[in-house]
């Protein structure tokens, strides 16, 4: 999970009577890490229940009294959200844990489990965070991004370049001319395979999309940067090429 340093990170925690009574009153605590948090900024944002909260210097109480919480599966769950706000001072790479202790009536207390949240960047803006983006200062590289053919770059994020995953279409000679291109381009493939070319545009939208056509008729479009996708569509490997519009 991501978070902003200096934003407000949201707690949710259930509790269940899973007893042969009532519960009377049900206190949850939580004691807040000044480590991680401005501890005095907690606020609670919902319950299932009325309530009164205490918040003393970090250590938050919530009080659910004359709850009278029944035993039954249908009535006995209950819930308190709230949040608190992250320390400024907080690094990338650190982990905020947390978790809260559940009181009912005079019973010892249920621990939580323990919540952590992981800071994170998101230098590219591309939506994908540095654990997950193996680039994270190119807004072209993230997973799940076009692999381009032959350009020894992992654009997925996979572990590897497009040629190295791919096993026919990798030993196939595919060749898309001329680049940069005017009116039509060609397609050349020096094996009869059943494939479908694609050309689309920087945003992805699809702008021309045939099987097994030898050329694309490309007069109509804007001078600019496109990409060609052909797929096998026997074994549905892909390769894609950059191509430029005068």
């Amino acid at each position: 999970m991501d978070t902003v340093i200096g934003g407000y990170l949201q707690y949710l925690i259930r509790f269940e009577n899973i007893g042969d009574a009532e519960a009377i009153n049900i206190v949850v605590e939580d004691t807040l890490n000044s480590n991680y948090f401005e501890v005095n900024t907690a606020q609670v944002l919902d319950a299932s229940h009325p309530y009164e909260a205490i918040n003393r210097n970090g250590k938050l109480s919530i009080n659910f009294k004359d709850i009278n919480l029944p035993f039954d599966d249908e009535n006995n769950d209950g819930y308190v959200m709230f949040k608190v706000k992250t320390k400024s001072d907080l690094q990338v790479g650190d982990k905020i844990t947390n978790k809260a202790e559940i009181f009912f009536d005079f019973n010892y207390p249920i621990i939580t489990n323990t919540a952590e949240t992981t800071v994170v960047k998101d230098e590219d803006l591309d939506g994908f965070n540095n654990l997950d983006d193996c680039d994270d200062e190119n807004n072209s590289i993230y997973p799940g991004a076009t692999e381009i053919i032959n350009n020894n770059i992992d654009e997925d994020c996979d572990g590897a370049d497009l040629l190295s995953d791919l096993s026919e279409l990798s030993n196939t000679s595919i060749n898309i001319f001329p680049n940069p291109f005017t009116n039509e381009i060609n397609i050349l493939i020096d094996q009869e395979i059943n494939f479908k070319a694609t050309l689309y545009g920087t945003t992805g939208k699809i702008l021309h999309s045939s099987n097994n056509s030898i050329f694309i008729n490309g007069a109509t479009i804007p001078s600019g940067l496109y990409f060609i996708e052909i797929e096998d569509l026997n074994t549905g490997e892909k390769v894609t090429q950059k191509v430029l519009k005068k």
